[in-house]
C-alpha cells in the first residue's frame, strides 16, 4: 500500500513539472522586451562607505511622475511621456538597490535648492554633488554647452546613438567640463524639438518671413533661414500667440507642447525633428573623485543606460504615440524630402561654424558632427 502511495506521489510530482516545462516558454514569450541595461557590475564590498548625495534637477514630476515609489520601467510601452525628473529618480534608485542601499542620491525637485541660472555654480562649489539639468542654464559660463543638440546633425535615433556613443563625442564633452572643477557623466533624451506650424515646411523657401518661436542657438538657426525669431513664454504665452497669428509656429517640443495644449492652434509637424533636447548628469570632481571606483562605475553605467533608453526607445516611443493620436485630430505630419532635407542641412553651416568658432572644443564637437553627416 505505502509503495502504491509512493508511486502515486512521485508520479504526480513527475507530471506537475512537466506541465511546467510546457508552460514556462508561453509565460516567458509574453515579458517585455527589455530595454538597453546596464553591465551589472559585481556586488559591492561589504566594507565600502555609506554615501549620501544631493542632486538638484531643473525638473519637477509630472502626473506620470507621481508614484509612491517613482517607479519606471524601462519598456517603451510602459509609459506615454517621462520626464527629466522621474528619470534622475530612476537612476538614483536604480545605483541605491545595486548598492544595497550604501550609496543614497537624494532628488530635489526645481528650485528647492537651487533655481536653474544657479545649478552649473552650485555643482562647481560643491553646494551639491550632482545635478541633473539643463546645459542651456550656463551657456554664457561654458560654451560646450551650445553643442548638445546641434540642428540637424542627425536624421534618425539610431544615426544620434552613433554620434554620441561610437565617436568622441563624450569624451570631449567629459574632458572640457572637467576644466570648470565638474565631472561629465551623460546626458539624458527629452523629447525632440521640430517645427510646429501653421503652414505647410515642405521646403527652406517655405520658412521666410514667417514669424516663429524660437530662444538661444534656434533663434539664431530661424533667422539664418529667412524668418522672425519671436520669444514668449512657452508654457504661460505661447498657446496665446499661435492663436491670435503672433507667431505662426516655431521650434518647439512636441511632447512638452502637448501638454499646453499647442496641439490645438497648430496645424503642421514636420520631420525629421531638427534635434533632440537634452538634460545632462553633472557631478562635483572633488565628490567624485572621493567616491569608492565601484559607485563611480554603477553610477556611469546607470545614467548611460537610461540615456541610451532615451534615445533609442522611449523618446521615439512618445513621439510617434502623440504622431498616431494627432494626425487622427486633423493635425499633419510632413516628412522632408531627403533633397530639401539637404538644403535645410547645408543652410545651417553658418551657425554650425559659428558655435565651432567659441572655443577648440566647440570646434572638435562640430568637426565630429560634420564628419558623420559626410561634410568636410
Amino acid at each position: 500500500m505505502r509503495k502504491k502511495n509512493l508511486l502515486s506521489i512521485v508520479g504526480s510530482i513527475c507530471l506537475v513539472l512537466v506541465l511546467a516545462a510546457l508552460l514556462l516558454p508561453a509565460c516567458a514569450a509574453e515579458a517585455p522586451i527589455p530595454a538597453p541595461a546596464p553591465t551589472p557590475t559585481p556586488v559591492v564590498k561589504p566594507e565600502l562607505p555609506a554615501v549620501t548625495w544631493k542632486c538638484q534637477s531643473h525638473a519637477n514630476p509630472s502626473s506620470l511622475d507621481v508614484q509612491e515609489n517613482y517607479g519606471l520601467k524601462r519598456t517603451p510601452e510602459s509609459i506615454k511621456v517621462t520626464g527629466c525628473n522621474l528619470i534622475t529618480r530612476e537612476v538614483a534608485r536604480a545605483v541605491k538597490e545595486r548598492t544595497n542601499g550604501k550609496f543614497n542620491i537624494e532628488i530635489y525637485n526645481a528650485g528647492e535648492l537651487f533655481g536653474g541660472g544657479e545649478h552649473f555654480e552650485a555643482v562647481q562649489k560643491g553646494a551639491v554633488e550632482m545635478i541633473s539639468s539643463f546645459s542651456g542654464y550656463w551657456i554664457g559660463s561654458a560654451v560646450i554647452g551650445y553643442t548638445c543638440a546641434i540642428p540637424f546633425s542627425w536624421k534618425s535615433p539610431e544615426e544620434q546613438y552613433d554620434v554620441l556613443f561610437n565617436t568622441d563625442y563624450r569624451e570631449i564633452v567629459r574632458r572640457t567640463y572637467a576644466k570648470y572643477g565638474v565631472h561629465y557623466i551623460s546626458h539624458n533624451a527629452a523629447g525632440w524639438v521640430t517645427f510646429m506650424t501653421n503652414f505647410p515646411v515642405n521646403s527652406l523657401a517655405d520658412l521666410k518671413g514667417k514669424k516663429l518661436y524660437a530662444t538661444g542657438i534656434k533663434a539664431d538657426l530661424v533667422e539664418g533661414f529667412g524668418a522672425t525669431a519671436v520669444t514668449v513664454e512657452y508654457a504661460a504665452e505661447l498657446y496665446t500667440a499661435l492663436q491670435r497669428g503672433l507667431v505662426e509656429g516655431g521650434l518647439m517640443l512636441p511632447t512638452v507642447s502637448a501638454g499646453y495644449g499647442h496641439f490645438e492652434v497648430i496645424k503642421y509637424v514636420s520631420l525629421p525633428p531638427i534635434s533632440t533636447s537634452m538634460g545632462i548628469f553633472l557631478v562635483n570632481m572633488d565628490a567624485w573623485n572621493r567616491l569608492p571606483k565601484e559607485y563611480q562605475d554603477i553610477l556611469t553605467e546607470e545614467c548611460e543606460a537610461i540615456f541610451k533608453w532615451g534615445i533609442l526607445e522611449q523618446v521615439p516611443y512618445s513621439e510617434t504615440t502623440l504622431q498616431e493620436e494627432y494626425s487622427k485630430k486633423g493635425v499633419s505630419y510632413i516628412t522632408l524630402s531627403d533633397e530639401e532635407y539637404a538644403k535645410i542641412q547645408a543652410a545651417c553651416m553658418p551657425l554650425w561654424d559659428k558655435v565651432a568658432a567659441m572655443s577648440p572644443e566647440n570646434a572638435e564637437i562640430i568637426e565630429v558632427y560634420k564628419k558623420n553627416v559626410g561634410i568636410k
